[in-house]
């Protein structure tokens, strides 16, 4: 921990004598509900800017370069390794870094390759297939009413899945860093877009049409629609209007390349990172843009100044080819004409000139505030700073009303005095070479001992050239005597390489990332008892080390539902909403369960700790309907009894209990198939214990879904 404070701000560490900046004393971010209308405020408007002066912005600036180039060196020092990585998943290696003898193929055992993609296929059915993805932790969150549970749970999941569309974000390529590289780096920015979209509308009167005066593209098709809609009653006018469309939800997610997320040497977790730097990637044109008067993020006077030094840092210098220009550019700076080894994209991924890197600081950094009269808290700030102008373009106080960090890293495994995880990459590097040496020593050793390689007399050594393309296998050619060449015998390879090599990657591989033959729907090759009935035990055993994986990936995404949740309430209040009147209505799933599909926001200000339900039960549906059907039978005992002295609260728990069940069958509308409260409400208690003795009773007989045999008693 000493160590990660050393790279940190001023006011990090009690151990570095920094004066306490004179920082003008924001106000408390509690923002009021807006009254006007949604983006005639940004976002962050509603959080207190840093009052810094010039002379504390050249301290901050100075502070910030110092630790953003420790970093970068550190995240340097990984380039490496996960450029290795993804050489051996591309199955790129062979041709790459083993000399080539052209006696045969080259062979790349793709060991890698097949876990990755087996993988990702098993962690997205774990993650996504979870209707809703978050249940509320009634351990740790106190919430006992479980209408308001149901409703918060299904709110969270359509935010999620609806609105920030997190499955999209996260992908097949974020699963891939996740399970390559062991890490995978998600941030969240909350920021509302005003996007001029046209559209054709019709009004059928003039005071329609007059509300939408200022949105018309012609004013000659107003003033046509104004004489029609003059003329008489039952007249429509269709006209082209141009509005701002506000984004549906400000808060955005979105992967960070781990090259361009830089966090200080010697830290080994996420809640010792004090100081943490995200470079962005902006063009002169997106500078200009961001500083113009429609969109106000950066000041025009501090682009300006950033633009003009780039400008003045050009210098010629002239190489045996030809005469080029070069910049005098801090190592923090991006160039794409010369700078591929630095952290920045290659020059074929990112082609645009006069790229600027700007990086986005989130740092501890002591500012006054109503109880820290002389700013010795550190407090989190946020700081854009383009490196080779040392301008400071912006800096704020954190943009929420919580204090968490806005970007989350999900850890895969566990490595040594590193901040990064323990991925496949590592895991299976050498069981992918070793796999390839093996079969491909021994392709060539059986290409020798097909075409036996000759021994001939150099042409310096007054032999003729033999063989016009060369020697090699096959190949015809002259010499003046026949002692001139000998023909060397090989003997074929013993396949016993190649079969001790194989069953040994085959066992290291699946001992090292969980998946097996068994977790592939494939029967073990080397165990002829497999298909017997150890086969359901086997399978258990073989989804352990794939919990665990998804258990590695839930302490983040818990992060993420929590972050979502508190962040909801933050939209709700910049919308202006009123907190005593106000309900948010959403489209959650089954919304008449428990008869609604609101949240107040008095509810939505709740405190409430998620869990996530990404299991790795969603490998086997056979094995989840087995367990539901389980204890279905085993509740469906205590409810039994419940509907013989109070039907109406039976029915509402037996619903309940049904459509879990077409959760657990995976089965396609099963709110159609399965009677609703009111269809339910006309049986009597006799039928309604009639139902349960014999959904129970078929259970108990072995009759279930599947051919699965559930045995009483079990």
């Amino acid at each position: 921990m000493n160590n990660a404070v050393s790279a940190m701000s001023p006011l990090a560490s009690p151990a570095i004598n920094a004066p306490v900046p004179s920082v003008a004393p924001p106000m408390e971010p509690v923002p009021e509900p807006l009254s006007q209308d949604v983006g005639g405020i940004m976002f962050e408007d509603m959080f207190p800017p840093l009052d810094l002066s010039e002379e504390e912005k050249d301290s901050v600036a100075s502070w910030l370069i110092r630790d953003l180039t420790k970093c970068q060196k550190h995240v340097n020092s990984m380039k490496g390794e996960w450029a290795s990585y993804r050489s051996v998943y591309m199955m790129e290696y062979i041709q790459r870094f083993f000399p080539s003898i052209t006696n045969c193929a080259s062979f790349s055992s793709g060991v890698l390759l097949e876990k990755m993609i087996e993988g990702m296929d098993r962690m997205r059915l774990g993650i996504f297939s979870p209707r809703p993805y978050f249940m509320v932790d009634d351990r740790t969150s106190n919430v006992e009413d479980i209408n308001f549970t149901h409703r918060a749970e299904w709110f969270l999941h359509t935010v999620m899945d609806d609105d920030l569309e997190i499955d999209k974000v996260i992908g097949l390529e974020g699963l891939f860093d996740f399970l390559l590289d062991g890490s995978l780096i998600v941030e969240a920015d909350q920021m509302y877009e005003k996007i001029p979209q046209r559209k054709f509308v019709t009004v059928s009167s003039l005071d329609e049409l007059m509300k939408i005066e200022d949105k018309v593209m012609n004013k000659a098709d107003y003033e046509e629609a104004f004489d029609t809609l003059s003329s008489g009653e039952n007249v429509l006018a269709r006209l082209l209007v141009e509005e701002d469309v506000i984004t549906k939800n400000g808060l955005q997610f979105f992967i960070v390349d781990k090259v361009d997320h830089l966090i200080p040497p010697n830290v080994y977790n996420d809640r010792d990172v004090r100081f943490r730097g995200r470079r962005m990637y902006f063009t002169e044109n997106d500078l200009r843009l961001m500083a113009s008067d429609n969109v106000g993020w950066y000041k025009k006077s501090d682009v300006d100044a950033v633009l003009n030094h780039r400008a003045n840092s050009v210098n010629t210098y002239r190489d045996k080819n030809a005469s080029k220009e070069s910049l005098s550019l801090t190592p923090l700076s991006y160039d794409w004409q010369r700078d591929t080894d630095k952290l920045s994209a290659t020059e074929s991924a990112v082609p645009y000139e006069n790229t600027f890197a700007v990086y986005r600081v989130l740092a501890k950094y002591g500012y006054k505030t109503h109880s820290d009269k002389e700013g010795m808290i550190p407090k989190f700030c946020i700081f854009d700073i383009e490196p080779d102008s040392m301008k400071i373009l912006r800096a704020t106080t954190y943009p929420h009303l919580h204090e968490r960090r806005n970007y989350f890293h999900f850890k895969l495994g566990v490595a040594p005095n590193s901040y990064w995880g323990l991925g496949f990459g590592k895991r299976l590097i050498e069981e992918d070479y070793l796999e390839s040496n093996a079969v491909n020593l021994t392709l060539e050793g059986a290409s020798l001992a097909t075409y036996n390689p000759m021994l001939c007399v150099h042409p310096e050594f007054d032999g003729m050239i033999p063989f016009t393309s060369g020697i090699g296998p096959a190949k015809i050619g002259y010499v003046r005597q026949i002692s001139d060449f000998k023909s060397l015998e090989i003997k074929p390879p013993s396949p016993m390489l190649v079969n001790m090599v194989t069953e040994l990657v085959s066992s290291r591989a699946s001992n090292r990332t969980s998946i097996s033959e068994l977790s592939q729907g494939k029967t073990e090759s080397n165990d002829p008892r497999s298909p017997a009935s150890k086969t359901a035990l086997l399978l258990k055993e073989a989804s352990i080390g794939m919990t665990s994986m998804i258990w590695d990936w839930n302490k983040t995404w818990e992060e993420i539902a929590d972050f979502v949740w508190l962040c909801s309430y933050e939209k709700a209040l910049y919308e202006g909403e009123n907190i005593q009147d106000k309900k948010i209505v959403f489209s959650g799933m089954y919304p008449e369960l428990e008869g609604t599909n609101t949240l107040t926001m008095e509810e939505l200000s709740r405190t409430v700790k998620w869990r996530s339900q990404a299991s790795s039960d969603y490998f086997n549906a056979e094995a989840r309907l087995e367990t539901f059907l389980k204890q279905y039978q085993f509740f469906m005992q205590q409810l039994s009894v419940i509907a013989q002295f109070n039907p109406e609260v039976f029915k509402k728990y037996y619903l309940r209990w049904m459509k879990q069940a077409g959760q657990a069958m995976n089965l396609a509308n099963a709110k159609y198939l399965i009677p609703s409260e009111e269809e339910l409400a006309g049986m009597t208690p006799e039928e309604t214990q009639m139902l349960v003795e014999r959904s129970t009773g078929q259970l108990q007989n072995g009759q279930s879904p599947g051919s699965i045999n559930v045995k009483k008693g079990t």
